[in-house]
Parts: structure tokens; C-alpha cells; sequence
């Protein structure tokens, strides 16, 4: 009988625990997301997507700023479960950034500025700035962006086939 009670305690434990982690790690998406949002409608769309430090006139301290990215870097992991909703919300703002709200030059500016830091996104940006580009018939950026992408990422697994899709369009 002890040890039955040992073992719930400690599978209680492991929940309370788990729960406490989980609920701070909510709370932190949250917060993040809702900072991502209040930088989507001013239109700072790559602090939005990946975050900024922002100086605070009262603390007198840099503050981080979390970007749609960072929602998502919260709950990569295959044991953080379940996701709550503001994960998918979040993987959906960022699709809207890269696809829809950033245009092939802003897309750009957005690469070359974080493509020393990590940002699982620049492909898609780029991908997506040649679309746009082949079809404002831009064919010349739309080489040099592509280029760009190729040599920056040409080498991660799936990207080989979207470049030479690219590449024939360009054609």
C-alpha cells in the first residue's frame, strides 16, 4: 500500500509540476504573441516575425520584444503538449508575413538582416520574394534573389526542387 501511495505522489508530482511549466510557458507565448501583434499593425513586420530588444525609458533597461517566431520556439519540443491555440495562430501570422504582407524588396532587407542569425524562416522569404517578383515580371531581381537563395540555402533538404521550379519560371 506504501508503495502505491509513493507512486502517486510522484506521478502527481510529475504533473504538478509538468503543469506549472507548461502554464508559465503559455503565459510566456502569450505575451509574446500579443507583442508580435501590436508590431504587425504598425506594419514592423520583421519584428513581428522575429522579435527585437527595445529600450524602456522608465527601466532604463533593454527589454526583450517576442516576435511570432519565438511563440513558436516555445513549443517545438515533441513533449511540450499540448499546444495551445496561440501556436497555430502564430505559424499562421507568419505565413501571412512571408506570403502576404512582405513585399520582394522589404523580403530582402529582411534576409540579409538576420541571415547570420537563427531564423527558420529566410527560405520561405526568399522563395517568396522570387514569386512575387516572376510575377511583377522583375525576372532580372527576381535571378538575383533567387540566386541569393541558392547560395544560402541551396543545400537544405527540399530546397534543390523549389530553386529549379524557380529557375524554370524564370525561363
Amino acid at each position: 500500500m506504501k508503495k502505491w501511495i509513493a507512486a502517486l505522489a510522484a506521478v502527481l508530482a510529475v504533473v504538478l509540476v509538468y503543469g506549472y511549466v507548461w502554464l508559465g510557458s503559455y503565459k510566456m507565448a502569450v505575451k509574446y504573441y500579443d507583442q508580435a501583434e501590436e508590431n504587425m499593425n504598425k506594419q514592423r513586420y520583421d519584428i513581428a516575425l522575429k522579435g527585437d530588444e527595445a529600450y524602456n525609458r522608465t527601466s532604463k533597461k533593454y527589454e526583450y520584444v517576442g516576435g511570432y517566431e519565438q511563440v513558436l520556439s516555445i513549443w517545438k519540443s515533441p513533449y511540450a503538449w499540448p499546444r495551445p491555440a496561440v501556436y497555430d495562430k502564430a505559424k499562421d501570422k507568419i505565413d501571412e508575413i512571408v506570403n502576404d504582407k512582405l513585399t520582394p524588396e522589404a523580403g530582402v532587407q529582411l534576409v540579409q538582416k538576420y541571415l547570420r542569425q537563427d531564423n527558420a524562416f529566410l527560405p520561405e522569404i526568399l522563395v517568396s520574394s522570387t514569386k512575387k517578383l516572376i510575377e511583377q515580371d522583375r525576372k532580372d531581381e527576381a535571378k538575383d534573389v533567387l540566386d541569393m537563395l541558392s547560395d544560402a540555402f541551396g543545400s537544405q533538404p527540399g530546397m534543390q526542387e523549389q530553386i529549379e521550379a524557380l529557375n524554370a519560371k524564370l525561363k
